[in-house]
């Protein structure tokens, strides 16, 4: 454990002078297993794969989280995501706080070991009730964004973009990620506010923002879960905000 309490390259950590290369590649295993060891691996990588259905990685997870909402939410989720029947919803979570982001999904996949890690990605997978299953994939707003999201290309329904009301300091660099996000991938949208104070409003964050697209706003409480799950319902078709339109609105 002390030899990998940083990061280090595999080779190096393969031919440490402890155990031999079997005892331990079977440790670093066990270690990822337990959620306790994490792998980076160089987005060109990534890119070279062919990234299995991430349904696939939850083979033999046999029980789910479930958080029932009544037949004609479910339809009218399905509607907005354009989903097709017995096929999981793919939701891309994405925040530039990491501790909010995992704290989102370990909450409503119960706890974080059942958060897993892939391809640089955070997987957790839950239902709606019987038919609707959803697999949200948290990504971190970093220069690798863009890149993870060409590799998870077409398989995805929908974004939720998670923002601290306490940590706005790379706003502008959040609004440049969320606008070429949605270049590459114009599916619907929210925005997602959390721990806002009291001199704080819904509309005054929103105003921090610089993006080119008509995008659903909402907030949600992040010490409960029912209320992190019902920003599905806040997912809704984006628009392109034309130029003219600004203008037209500022006159």
């Amino acid at each position: 454990m002390e030899f990998i309490s940083q990061p280090r390259e595999y080779g190096d950590v393969r031919e440490n002078p402890f155990y031999p290369n079997h005892e331990t590649m079977f440790i670093l295993n066990q270690l990822k297993k337990t959620g306790l060891l994490r792998i980076n691996e160089p987005i060109e990588t990534l890119i070279e794969k062919e990234i299995p259905d991430f349904e696939s990685l939850y083979g033999d997870q046999n029980q789910i989280k479930e958080f029932p909402v009544d037949e004609n939410r479910l339809q009218s989720i399905r509607k907005i995501l354009n989903l097709e029947a017995d096929f999981p919803a793919k939701i891309v979570v994405i925040s530039d706080d990491e501790k909010l982001l995992k704290h989102y999904l370990s909450s409503i996949a119960g706890s974080p070991d059942r958060v897993l890690f892939e391809y640089n990605m955070f997987l957790i997978k839950f239902s709606l009730g019987p038919g609707l299953e959803f697999i949200f994939i948290g990504i971190l707003a970093s220069p690798q964004l863009l890149k993870l999201l060409s590799v998870v290309s077409e398989q995805i329904h929908g974004f939720i973009f998670l923002i601290n009301a306490q940590n706005l300091n790379k706003v502008g660099y959040f609004s440049y990620l969320i606008n070429q996000a949605l270049v590459q991938h114009p599916i619907p949208a929210a925005c997602a506010v959390t721990y806002l104070n009291a001199n704080q409003t819904l509309e005054n964050v929103q105003s921090q923002f610089f993006l080119n697209w008509d995008i659903s706003w909402t907030k949600f409480e992040a010490n409960n879960v029912q209320s992190m799950v019902h920003l599905i319902e806040s997912v809704q078709p984006v628009e392109p905000i034309e130029i003219g339109e600004e203008e037209g609105e500022e006159e």
